[in-house]
């Protein structure tokens, strides 16, 4: 098992809580661009839920968000506030997470790396990349790769690879 604590000033606890929140978003919006599928299904069925058939770009991505959400919380073993990607235990001057198991101690390395970070732009510019034209729900992860769609009509899962290939 592997723990991170993290000690918080006082005077610095507001800007730290602000930073931790834009990291703890980011790191969720990662985790869920690793299965563009399942996120396209998931914003699939919140349009459907809304009734939004042509969902503008503002609602797009107050879907992308709470589609993250929720797949986030699905996931087995996320649920723990101390659990990587999480909001981590508060005590008084510190905040604490822990991970187990094989590699436990890179993949907290990994979080305290992340959490130093600002990803106000990086959530903008993953944000950016979930669209909606031409009947589809599109997610483009990034410029390397071919953006995955979803119709609206048939929930038929795409890759801009597929599409041309198809023609």
């Amino acid at each position: 098992m592997a723990l991170l604590i993290l000690a918080i000033p006082e005077e610095q606890a507001q800007e730290v809580e602000t930073k931790l929140a834009i990291a703890q978003r980011a790191w969720k919006l990662k985790s869920a661009l690793r299965t563009p599928q399942r996120l396209l299904e998931m914003l699939r069925s919140l349009c459907l839920q809304r009734q939004q058939s042509s969902p503008t770009e503002p609602l797009m991505r107050q879907m992308a968000q709470k589609a993250v959400n929720i797949l986030w919380e699905t996931q087995e073993g996320y649920q723990h506030d101390m659990t990587i990607g999480n909001g981590g235990s508060q005590r008084r001057e510190e905040r604490s997470w822990w991970a187990q198991g094989p590699g436990c101690f890179e993949r907290i390395g990994v979080w305290e790396h992340w959490i130093q970070q600002d990803h106000s732009s990086a959530i903008e510019g993953m944000l950016d990349g979930v669209t909606f034209k031409n009947g589809r729900i599109c997610v483009k992860i990034d410029d390397a790769q071919p953006s995955f769609q979803i119709s609206m009509q048939d929930g038929r899962v795409a890759s801009d690879y597929t599409i041309e290939s198809s023609r």
